[in-house]
């Protein structure tokens, strides 16, 4: 609206809803007397990324009801939402780079040891062997096909 000054351009806006003279905007309550007349109300909350100390509360329409002041912050957190923001874009970015190490991780693990699965193969065969239902005991596997069109590539 025209008239403002700079200090309120500033500051961004959210809608919430009074309860019990409390307003609740993430982790912080803000807390006025004035705001007792409006629980289960919505709204707005105007305040400051810098400095959280106080909050302007006004009606939908725009007129003001009160400066409330920051009475509670849960849990130890920065003094500020620029030291949260900044914390939960370092988060995001260590979580994106370890994601980055595993998948190199993984990419270089992907060897096939020809010896290792031939003796992986071979120790399976006994357990398979009585399911087949030959007597003689003679067994033959191809090798050679060992990766088909049915087999998942996730497994292998």
């Amino acid at each position: 609206p025209p008239g403002r000054e700079a200090i309120e351009l500033k500051r961004r806006t959210q809608l919430l809803t009074v309860k019990r003279g409390t307003v609740r905007q993430g982790k912080r309550y803000y807390r006025h007397p004035d705001l007792l007349a409006w629980n289960d109300q919505p709204v707005q909350l105007e305040y400051d990324l810098m400095d959280d100390r106080v909050g302007v509360v006004r009606s939908l329409e725009g007129r003001w009801i009160c400066d409330a002041t920051l009475g509670e912050v849960i849990n130890a957190i920065g003094s500020s939402r620029m030291d949260e923001a900044y914390a939960k874009r370092e988060l995001g970015q260590i979580k994106r780079k370890q994601i980055e190490i595993d998948e190199i991780k993984a990419r270089n693990r992907q060897l096939i040891d020809a010896d290792a699965t031939a003796q992986g193969v071979i120790e399976m065969v006994p357990s398979v062997a009585p399911a087949l239902g030959d007597d003689d005991g003679d067994i033959t596997l191809d090798l050679t096909d060992i990766f088909n069109d049915d087999t998942p590539k996730e497994t292998l």
